[in-house]
């Protein structure tokens, strides 16, 4: 029975040191955009991946390297033809490693950029949803006054007294709801941060670099559009694919196999063919990006005047709510117009300088240099 006592005191107290171990006070530390960029790119395992990738192209080109003991001359040499190809082949697949894990860094910066500004929007949405439930329960607690004492609401004037409590509680439980769904999604967001910079899920760092405006400079569009076909890392691979597929289309033992002539020339102009299209897909993308991109900054003015506009309601609003002509619910009320202005404002601001940044690299928009 005392071996018994003795375990389960030794279990117990094993259980709380364990708990102790793994509790930790959620750390807050000061966090600029650029330094969440560096944690990213030196805790982001598909970058290491990529760099991986790179080292073992090399090696698979430097071994089809070896096998090739003479060039390829106009005489049709099966082992020759295959050898090269396979080089050419191998030369390509390092070439395209390079570019694939620039263009995978490029994305991870986008990516953590698009975060960043993530938990700030949410950080701000978060304000607008407690001010507006804190209204709305104001609002509910007067119904519910007012049609205790007979009264009518003026803003329920023509519903019953029913009805004036079930929509008043309606609103009030939706701005309780939203105000959940906003504290919920600020936790998602920081942990999505988090994991990609390297943090504890728990971990809520203080980001203080605020997302800036700055317009994008006057360009010529056309100009911007072939500045991305030169670099994009998909119309590099398509270009080089054709020059693979024109060694093939005159060497029939070039797969290691015979290919009928027929055959090899279809294979180049599909070759030709899947280069225009990256060529069309990249440009779209390209000019859609830069619309997007003025599209956005059209709408500036417009939520710079509406957070303007809402500042002055509220500063009016508090001057007459200090004389006793307001109630705290038409304050709260002002202060909510005030906060859904300014979260839009700050919404417009990172969606603007998101999409000017895939501008510049369109390939970063997706992972893998995918334009």
């Amino acid at each position: 029975m005392r071996k018994l006592t003795v375990a389960i005191v030794f279990l117990l107290i094993t259980s709380l040191w364990s708990q102790a171990c793994w509790a930790k006070e959620p750390a807050t530390p000061e966090l600029k955009l650029q330094g969440a960029i560096d944690l990213a790119l030196k805790n982001d395992n598909s970058i290491e991946k990529s760099s991986l990738n790179i080292e073992k192209a090399k090696e698979q080109r430097e071994n089809a390297s070896d096998s090739v003991t003479y060039s390829p001359g106009d005489v049709q040499n099966a082992a020759a033809d295959t050898a090269w190809y396979g080089l050419l082949s191998a030369d390509l697949s390092w070439m395209m490693s390079k570019k694939t894990y620039a263009a995978d860094e490029d994305s991870l910066v986008l990516s953590v950029c698009e975060k960043y500004w993530n938990v700030q929007e949410s950080i701000e949405d978060l304000k607008a949803k407690e001010v507006a439930a804190a209204a709305a329960e104001l609002t509910f607690r007067r119904v519910q006054t007012m049609v205790k004492l007979g009264m009518t609401p003026p803003d329920y004037a023509s519903a019953s007294p029913e009805g004036v409590l079930a929509g008043a509680g309606a609103k009030y439980n939706t701005a309780k709801s939203d105000l959940e769904k906003a504290k919920n999604k600020l936790n998602t967001d920081y942990e999505t941060l988090n994991q990609m910079i390297g943090l504890w899920p728990e971990d809520r760092p203080v980001l203080v670099e605020e997302v800036g405006f700055e317009p994008l400079k006057e360009v010529v569009l056309e100009y911007e559009v072939q500045r991305v076909l030169e670099k994009s890392p998909k119309v590099w691979q398509a270009e080089e694919s054709i020059n693979l597929a024109k060694f093939a289309s005159q060497k029939m033992w070039a797969s290691g196999q015979y290919t009928p002539y027929e055959v090899r020339k279809i294979e180049k102009e599909q070759a030709e063919l899947d280069a225009a299209s990256a060529k069309e897909a990249v440009a779209l993308a390209t000019r859609s990006l830069y619309y997007t991109v003025r599209n956005l900054e059209a709408a500036m003015p417009v939520a710079e005047k509406g957070v303007a506009g809402a500042e002055e309601s509220l500063r009016v609003a508090k001057l007459t709510y200090d004389l006793g002509m307001i109630t705290r619910e038409d304050l709260l009320k002002a202060e909510s117009a005030l906060e859904d202005a300014k979260k839009g404002l700050l919404e417009l601001k990172a969606n603007h300088a998101y999409a000017k940044l895939a501008f510049q690299k369109p390939w970063a928009v997706s992972a893998g240099g995918g334009a």
